[in-house]
């Protein structure tokens, strides 16, 4: 019986130490699944409401993109910088050259009047890499500063004219 108890109070010791290790190294990543940012105004007609990732539907006119934001957040605490230095873009692309594709897009804009200017930080396109299911990731050099900006990724995802060509994207994440 005492054998037992201290082989589960081990065990339970080591999973407590793996999963804090796990979620020291975690902090440092931003992610945000993609169908839960805000949609845009103009989008809100044409994007698919109650999926697992972000897309358009059907009916959305030929040549239209459809644009959700996600608000980036400090993940670090006391206000330490979180040192990213990439912005990923999980995604679904059918589209040959570029009659579809998912984007990311981080940007940010001070937090003072008079609010400008919009800055863009970086990029990501699913046409960076091969279509189909994919991950691209591309790398910058911003130094962030939650004290002073305010940070976000617009995801956006367009097709030329072919309804069945729907480019989905999945997750955005800041990464080190």
């Amino acid at each position: 019986m005492y054998f037992k108890k201290t082989k589960l109070v081990l065990a339970v010791v080591f999973i407590m130490i793996v999963t804090m290790s796990l979620g020291a190294s975690a902090q440092n990543i931003w992610t945000a699944a993609a169908d839960t940012c805000a949609v845009d105004e103009d989008s809100l007609l044409y994007y698919v409401d109650g999926a697992a990732y972000f897309t358009m539907n059907n009916s959305t006119p030929d040549g239209s993109t459809v644009t959700e934001r996600c608000m980036v957040v400090n993940p670090m605490d006391g206000g330490s910088t979180p040192g990213w230095g990439h912005l990923t873009l999980g995604f679904y692309d059918p589209g040959a050259a570029l009659n579809s594709y998912a984007r990311a897009i981080l940007y940010y804009v001070p937090r003072k009047a008079p609010f400008s200017p919009v800055t863009e930080i970086m990029r990501v396109t699913s046409t960076d890499v091969l279509g189909g299911y994919g991950v691209g990731s591309n790398g910058f050099g911003h130094v962030f500063d939650f004290t002073t900006n305010v940070y976000w990724v617009a995801v956006t995802v367009y097709r030329t004219t072919n309804q069945y060509l729907i480019p989905k994207a999945y997750y955005v994440s800041l990464e080190p």
